[in-house]
Formats: C-alpha cells, structure tokens, sequence
C-alpha cells in the first residue's frame, strides 16, 4: 500500500518539558507512550504506544489491590498506576492482579480516547415555555425547569469527571 507508513506500536516524538526517562508513561497530546529512551526536552524520542507494561504502582495496606481486568490510572505527580481516577488519566487495564501491597502492576495500554471539544461541553438545555396542564397530575413549568436543570448539572458532572479522569478533552 502506497500510503502505509510504519505500523504505529511505537511512534517518534518530541519530550515536552522537563524531557522523559525510559521506562515512565507520558501523555503527549492525545497519546499514551511509554518512553523507550531518555530524551531531553525538544528531542526526538521512540515511545511505545500499545502493549503490556509494568509500572509502579500506589501502594496501601488495603485500598490499593488491583484485579487482572480493573481500570488503571495514571497519577502525573507521582509518576505511579492507582485505582483512584479522580484527577489522574486512565491509561489501561489491568492484566494480572497485583495485592494492595504490592509496588508494581502489569497494564495493557489502551488507546487514549480524545473527544472534540464542540461534541463534549456544557449541555444547555432550552426552557420548557409550557406544560400540558389537563390532568390534576401535570407538572408546573418551574417544576420542569428545575429537573432539567438537575439533568444538566449530572451532565456536566460526568462531562467534568471524565474529562479528570483524562477519558476525553474539551
């Protein structure tokens, strides 16, 4: 095939700042790699962006225990997998089980999911301008306002945690 161009498991990029170091996960825009050499920043460096790797994980006496299968997560700041998705990005799935104790886990990296910003934000929905009013049953037009206003505020807190959960990006 003419256009074919490599086959993507891993793929050149440049270090952003700080550079990288072998072996760590990075989030390069919309890529998960793995860095397969160090680089400094604004060099050329080989990251892996598909297969299984082993990284170290958070560690706790009972709350850390990942099973084969789980979701993993990436904390940037600790450099570390977790099972806490609240401000960290999802990177995997989890491929052997590792004990709460453990320091490291074994994670197939998944592709990250990059969503566009005009698709995923804020929902506003339009006001209900009346209701139908025939039944002793029919809800008043702020009682609709208020449940649609509910259902945008879920929305927008599912469009926020996944978006910390690095799922998508606005």
């Amino acid at each position: 095939m003419k256009n074919f161009v490599q086959d993507g498991d891993a793929i050149d990029f440049v270090a952003p700042s700080g550079g990288v170091v072998s072996g760590l996960l990075y989030v390069i825009g919309g890529f998960l790699c793995v860095a397969a050499t160090d680089a400094a920043e604004d060099e050329t460096f080989s990251g892996w962006t598909e297969g299984v790797f082993e990284f170290t994980k958070e560690t706790h006496a009972t709350a850390q225990a990942l099973d084969q299968g789980d979701p993993a997560y990436w904390d940037a700041t600790e450099k570390r997998l977790t099972k806490t998705a609240s401000g960290n990005v999802l990177v995997g799935a989890v491929t052997e089980d590792a004990a709460s104790t453990a320091t490291s886990a074994k994670v197939k990296l998944w592709p990250r999911g990059v969503a566009a910003g005009a698709t995923i934000a804020d929902i506003s929905l339009a006001a209900v301008t009346g209701v139908d009013g025939t039944g002793s049953n029919a809800a008043s037009k702020a009682d609709v306002d208020t449940r649609m206003t509910t259902i945008q505020n879920k929305i927008n807190a599912i469009i926020a945690a996944m978006e910390s959960g690095g799922q998508i990006t606005a």
